[in-house]
């Protein structure tokens, strides 16, 4: 799933066929069809497993016990270093060719990322890292939008790579949302999470 990962979502989805897939990636294309019967069910199983390496961030790291800003570069770098090389036509794709699976999985992601956004917020606030009137579902549906905008060819600067425009999101929303206590621990701590 990794190497299908890889190559279809830098490559775009429009751009191969199974063939052209099984070929370059040097797997049989009756292996292939044991597992997956068309290119329906490939976007079907990529997305899934995109979302799977999604919540596995939040598995493979015990955030119960960090602060909450070092929470949020933690999975900022992470998002950055897993999802660097997707294609920005690859939304595209998916919402005209795919619109039905894209939504579903689109939802799916909105759902996890806006219970982590929310408890990582609450949980600055108890910490005194994050101001206590900030309005945490607008924050948490802001971030979601910045983070699906980023797919978006129309939303891409050429002149920036992926993991400038995740630092630039993190760096906009902690600054939007810290306590003065929050903002010098994100300045002091920001640089060990450079990606770029």
């Amino acid at each position: 799933m990794e190497k299908l990962q890889k190559f279809s979502f830098t490559m775009g989805l429009r751009s191969f066929s199974i063939n052209d897939l099984c070929n370059r990636l040097c797997i049989p294309r009756a292996l292939f069809s044991k597992y997956i019967k068309n290119k329906t069910e490939l976007v079907e199983q990529l997305l899934e497993y995109k979302h799977q390496k999604f919540k596995a961030i939040f598995e493979e790291h015990n955030f119960e016990k960090v602060n909450s800003i070092k929470s949020l570069l933690i999975v900022n770098k992470e998002l950055a270093l897993r999802y660097k090389d997707v294609s920005p036509a690859l939304a595209f794709d998916l919402q005209k060719f795919y619109p039905e699976i894209f939504e579903k999985a689109y939802e799916k992601d909105r759902i996890v990322v806006k219970e982590k956004i929310l408890i990582n917020l609450q949980k600055g606030i108890d910490q005194g890292m994050y101001r206590v009137e900030i309005d945490k579902n607008l924050i948490a549906e802001l971030y979601m939008a910045r983070l699906i905008e980023l797919h978006d060819p129309n939303n891409l600067p050429n002149d920036y790579s992926f993991a400038e425009i995740v630092a630039f999101i993190i760096d906009f929303l902690i600054r939007g949302i810290a306590t003065q206590e929050g903002l010098e621990y994100y300045i002091k701590e920001k640089e060990n999470f450079k990606i770029i």
